[in-house]
């Protein structure tokens, strides 16, 4: 019976995006002058592996660009030629190129094919260009000999991801190669496997190389072949198993967001809170079967209390398992930074700090383009040039830090850098031209910043790859607070500038304000919530286009019935006393009126826009204890509500989630 191979894709696109991972960060690494033969061995094992896999499922593109990558690695971790920093760029300019092969395979897509070939080609020409004058001493006999070579694959080898023909090829570099191949174990058509290998193979190598070099083909298959080595004429006989046999390989390191690998410690104390779910609700049950009495009632209070604890606690087990290290995030910044330094003039260092500090996996997902934005912005934006540095007495090597801690219940990313910073004059000038603010507005240095993030705001002379459209900031502040963070700046001229982003460490859980309205319950974001106060109708005023307006710790703010914004019911300031909650997004405030308080509870997020479809001022939806759906309000959508209705609520609250 032949085995759907296509079961097993999904399993090999997480390995070999994480092998890539660990091949580019290892590649960053790299230094030419003192050659670390553990890196070149982990990039090695991890293109072998990408190789065998691609070859397996007929990824036929992924399995060439592997091949050949694989063949100068294996020429550099021989000794046979020297690494180079053009070799390394010409790894990366691989790994990003297979990136997209694996990409366009997962999605059952035609890869382009165009750079397949000029990669493949540039692979070549350093391959096909070794002097056996540079072959390492104990890799060439110096003389040729002919090996008679034994090669019997395990009927399994297909399925470990290698290929015996990718073996038999790269034996044929080593010298002349003569093959004979035998074909007794073929079975009969009815009961042939196309995953299972039924041919074994003579070869015949003339070959100045050593019998080591000829062992160190089959490093890969030493557990899933036969293989027997001679030298001709004589019997001496090397077993390459045994040979490598004590060969270890180090255990690759994990790199990867969209899978998650889980320490079995956490697993099991998700077990052991299970069974106490279990004990308590066993003992709920007993008391169900018996009468009622004032003792049983006590004991059903204290259970249902060790019940909410375990629960709880079970809750709390399951974010940890969710938490992953920031330097997901991260990682990706030093390739960045080095390829932006080999196209421009200048010299920076990136500095990460607190990379393991842990973070929500959905927060890690979306966190990451936010944070290349930023970083993009001090590459081209605050790094000066190297004679800009030299001119101003400053380090000619700029410095970009990347720091990460957790600050009570949220996570605190700091991008900065020690380049030149904002100035404020030419900011304003800027804003000026695009008649973002009138001539001679009075303005804060908060105020300045603060238009850095207006949506077309850029202050570059010129356009390049990496910034000076007028898109990305406004971005990055409408991303972050769309995951209920922050985002401040601070700049001195000459100093660098810092980005702080406050993040919350989950998004599956919300401390929020229960508020009643309209008769519908809603829920606030505690953290988006200034102030909850009660206020008289004598206190609302009406500005010059008519709209409520009430004087808040100096300032005029806009109110307004929180279910009027919605549209759920025409609503008049009957009462004289009012419940008003001032809120804040996007450095603007709203104050809601509402009909009552209720509790502040934690609640479990769901998705509205999986569920239904995305809807400006919902940002999710939870369910009550009582059992009804309860949406959660998105302040910085409900400001948008308030200039243009949504008239899609109404449908929202009758369609079930």
């Amino acid at each position: 019976m032949s085995i759907d191979l296509s079961q097993f894709h999904e399993v090999f696109f997480d390995e070999s995006f994480e092998g890539l991972d660990a091949m580019e960060a290892e590649l960053l690494q790299l230094n030419p002058e003192t050659l670390n033969d553990d890196a070149i061995n982990t990039i090695f094992r991890a293109a072998h592996s990408i190789k065998g896999g691609s070859s397996t499922f007929s990824f036929q593109a992924v399995a060439d660009i592997t091949h050949e990558l694989e063949s100068l690695l294996d020429k550099i971790r021989q000794n046979v030629i020297t690494i180079t920093p053009d070799h390394i760029t010409l790894f990366l300019k691989s790994i990003d190129y297979i990136r997209e092969l694996l990409d366009a395979y997962k999605r059952k897509q035609t890869p382009e094919l165009t750079q397949l070939h000029r990669l493949v080609n540039e692979f070549k020409a350093y391959n096909n260009t070794v002097s056996v004058s540079v072959i390492a001493s104990e890799q060439s006999t110096g003389q040729m000999q002919t090996y008679i070579i034994d090669f019997k694959p395990h009927p399994n080898l297909f399925k470990t991801g290698n290929d015996p023909l990718y073996i038999i090829d790269d034996l044929g570099e080593l010298g002349q190669l003569e093959t004979k191949a035998f074909c007794e174990a073929l079975p009969e058509f009815d009961a042939f496997e196309s995953d299972e290998c039924y041919l074994y193979w003579q070869l015949t190598l003339t070959t100045e190389k050593s019998k080591q070099a000829i062992i160190a083909v089959f490093d890969w298959v030493a557990d899933d072949a036969d293989v027997h080595i001679a030298l001709q004429p004589s019997n001496t006989v090397i077993n390459p198993i045994n040979a490598l046999a004590e060969q270890q390989q180090p255990e690759r390191r994990s790199n990867d967001a969209t899978s998650m690998r889980i320490d079995v410690k956490k697993v099991n104390s998700l077990i052991n809170m299970t069974g106490e779910l279990v004990i308590s609700q066993n003992i709920l049950n007993q008391f169900l079967n018996q009468e009622l009495t004032p003792s049983s009632i006590a004991k059903i209070q204290q259970s249902l209390a060790v019940l909410a604890k375990h629960t709880q606690q079970l809750q709390e087990n399951i974010l940890r398992i969710r938490m992953l290290p920031i330097s997901l995030v991260f990682s990706r910044f030093t390739r960045l930074v080095r390829d932006y330094c080999m196209e421009h003039d200048k010299q920076i260092a990136l500095k990460v700090s607190g990379e393991h500090t842990e973070l929500d996996k959905s927060l890690i997902e979306r966190i990451s383009d936010p944070i290349v934005h930023l970083v993009r912005n001090s590459l081209d934006h605050g790094i000066e040039s190297i004679a800009q540095r030299k001119a101003n007495n400053k380090p000619l090597c700029g410095t970009i830090s990347l720091h990460a801690f957790h600050q009570g219940d949220t996570m605190v990313i700091e991008v900065s850098d020690d380049g030149q910073g904002f100035d404020n004059e030419k900011i304003v000038a800027s804003a000026v031209k695009k008649q973002l603010i009138a001539p001679n507005q009075q303005l804060t240095e908060e105020d300045i910043l603060a238009l850095l993030f207006l949506p077309g705001f850029s202050t570059a002379n010129h356009i390049t790859e990496v910034s000076g459209r007028g898109v990305g900031m406004d971005v990055v502040k409408r991303n972050i607070e769309s995951l209920q963070g922050t985002l401040q700046v601070t700049s001195a001229v000459n100093e660098g500038v810092k980005f702080t982003i406050r993040l919350p460490l989950t998004l599956a859980i919300l401390e929020g304000q229960l508020v009643y309205c309209a008769e519908q319950t809603f829920v606030i974001a505690l953290t988006s919530i200034i102030e909850s106060i009660q206020i008289k109708q004598s206190d609302i005023t009406h500005d010059s286009h008519g709209r409520k307006t009430i004087e808040f710790r100096n300032e005029l703010i806009a109110i307004s019935y929180l279910g009027e914004l919605f549209e759920l019911t025409d609503y008049t300031l009957a009462n004289d006393r009012l419940l008003l909650v001032v809120v804040e997004a996007d450095n603007e405030r709203l104050g809601l009126i509402v009909d009552s308080f209720l509790d502040q509870q934690q609640v479990v997020v769901k998705s509205v826009e999986e569920n239904y479809k995305a809807i400006d001022g919902i940002a999710g939806a939870t369910i009550l204890s009582n059992g009804h759906v309860s949406l959660i309000v998105d302040i910085a959508g409900l400001i948008k509500l308030k200039k243009q209705h949504a008239h899609e609520i109404t449908q929202l609250i009758a369609a079930p989630i």
